[in-house]
């Protein structure tokens, strides 16, 4: 993930604040899967929560959903 999307801005401040594994998650097979939530400033908001869910296949890591969610 190397740009923010458009309506945001740029990228600020990224700060990791929770990472966690998992084997099991709603709606999704089960495997090994890693989830890390950022709180990120950007240039036209002041803060969103972010999270990256990857799983790894074949002894890999990929990126399996993303999402973001501005804070008011």
């Amino acid at each position: 993930m190397t740009s923010a999307p458009a309506p945001l801005g740029k990228v600020l401040s990224p700060v990791a604040i929770d990472s966690k594994s998992f084997t099991h998650l709603p709606g999704a097979p089960d495997g090994e899967y890693f989830v890390i939530t950022l709180a990120t400033n950007y240039k036209h908001t002041q803060s969103a929560i972010e999270a990256v869910t990857a799983i790894k296949v074949d002894s890999e890591w990929r990126v399996a959903r993303y999402f973001i969610k501005q804070q008011h």
